[in-house]
């Protein structure tokens, strides 16, 4: 394990990857390197791209409200549950 993780350290100090920190504790590795948004799963934890255009917007937003900090950039994810786990869940609901 330790020579996966010292080639996944390697591959994002080359920046061909980047370091995803959702805050589960979990580092995520991303080898898709222009900004887009995720999908996460609060039930099993998949990851996904999210195919929507990120908004520039919001960094000038941010950058006007955070006076004591330069924004370089943002990351977003949208929290909820992936299809398979919400078919398990609706399997699950009790019957009305």
């Amino acid at each position: 394990m330790g020579t996966v993780y010292r080639n996944l350290h390697i591959l994002v100090a080359q920046g061909k990857l980047r370091v995803l920190r959702f805050g589960s504790g979990q580092d995520l590795y991303d080898a898709r390197l222009e900004p887009h948004y995720h999908l996460v799963c609060r039930s099993c934890g998949d990851l996904s791209d999210l195919s929507l255009a990120p908004v520039a917007e919001l960094d000038k937003l941010a950058s006007h409200q955070a006076t004591d900090f330069s924004v370089e950039g943002h990351m977003l994810a949208f929290h909820g549950l992936c299809r398979n786990c919400s078919t398990q869940a609706e399997g699950r609901e009790a019957p009305r």
